[in-house]
């Protein structure tokens, strides 16, 4: 193994590559959720969302990951952003974005001066689907809010009829 190692490190034909793949899997860490319902701004919508990481506060590389995220530019729809990362009360990364566009759009981070931008986990992304996988239009209930898995494993008791009179 150290001597496959050494020569991994060595060859100068697989450290682009090497780099490349890293900058593809730190962008698949992040995906986009909506915080509200886009509204209607002219012909365009206004999107309002947070960016996340799939790697939560306890994860020891976080820090190194947030560090990375702050040095990074986000694109969105090829367009290029600076936004500075924070953390929620649990200690999750978030990165808030509002930004207009079409009901389709894309969201890419670079991590590099020399690198390309590669997509988050899922984009680009459609504002129809986030909101129906969201729950946002939901105005009452969503699927989720049926009954638990241990509502319904309690004892079953009669059910009593109302008198109507």
């Amino acid at each position: 193994m150290p001597l496959l190692r050494t020569l991994v490190l060595k060859d100068t034909t697989l450290e682009d590559t090497i780099k490349e793949i890293s900058d593809q899997l730190f962008a698949s860490l992040f995906y986009f959720k909506l915080t509200a319902l886009p509204t209607l701004v002219d012909s365009r919508l206004r999107i309002e969302g947070q960016i996340l990481c799939t790697q939560k506060a306890e994860d020891k590389a976080l820090p190194l990951i947030c560090q990375q995220l702050h040095n990074s530019i986000l694109f969105i729809n090829k367009k290029a952003t600076r936004s500075k990362p924070t953390h929620n009360t649990y200690g999750n990364i978030v990165l808030p974005v509002v930004f207009l566009a079409s009901n389709s759009f894309s969201l890419d981070i670079k991590q590099r001066p020399n690198s390309l931008p590669f997509p988050l986990s899922s984009s680009p992304y459609n504002s129809s689907v986030l909101i129906s996988r969201g729950g946002l239009n939901a105005s009452f209930s969503t699927r989720s809010h049926k009954r638990t898995r241990t509502d319904q494993n309690l004892p079953d008791r009669p059910s009593q009829k109302r008198k109507l009179f």
